[in-house]
């Protein structure tokens, strides 16, 4: 869905998707279709470190998008896992602009939980975590494994407080070095 949207505001930006589920990858080509967007989305049914390990060698990516991918790959993977990945990724481009967005892990954090979105939504989000095997982080981790990764913090945003003013969702733009 990202990629569509970025592709109908974007003239000419040709995209890559990548989708390990695979019914979800089914659906996501269908969602590509519908929306004409076939010829500059192509999808991939693999997951993000094995796509990014052995990239096709036409990819060269100004921008990759990581939407709550990273939160599984730290719960499936390992935090290793997770910043080889950025590693890699900053090491084969190292011009790129990263996207991720995360949730920040605020279960913890009564103030939080007791927000009227919180009650609502993110309580039962935070509960399926538990069974989905998906690792939740706060933002100071996030900041941490970046800057280790070798990634610079470009921009850093959170919902619309008009349609979420918890701040859980977190919106990162990164940098690799040699982004000028």
């Amino acid at each position: 869905m990202y990629l569509t949207e970025f592709a109908k505001a974007v003239p000419g930006l040709r995209a890559v998707g990548v989708e390990p589920d695979p019914d979800g990858y089914r659906a996501a080509v269908g969602l590509v279709e519908r929306t004409g967007m076939a010829e500059r989305v192509r999808l991939v049914n693999a997951s993000a470190t094995d796509f990014l390990r052995d990239p096709p060698p036409e990819c060269r990516p100004d921008l990759i998008v990581l939407g709550y991918v990273l939160q599984e790959i730290l719960a499936q993977e390992g935090e290793e896992a997770v910043l080889d990945l950025l590693r890699d990724v900053v090491a084969r481009f190292p011009r790129i602009n990263v996207v991720v967005i995360e949730v920040s892990d605020e279960i913890g954090n009564p103030a939080v939980m007791r927000h009227g979105v919180a009650r609502n939504f993110w309580n039962p989000y935070f509960l399926i975590h538990y069974f989905t095997r998906q690792r939740l982080a706060r933002k100071a981790y996030w900041d941490e494994l970046f800057r280790r990764a070798g990634l610079t913090v470009a921009g850093f945003t959170s919902t619309d407080p008009h349609i979420d003013s918890s701040g859980i969702e977190l919106g990162y733009l990164l940098r690799g070095p040699d982004y000028h």
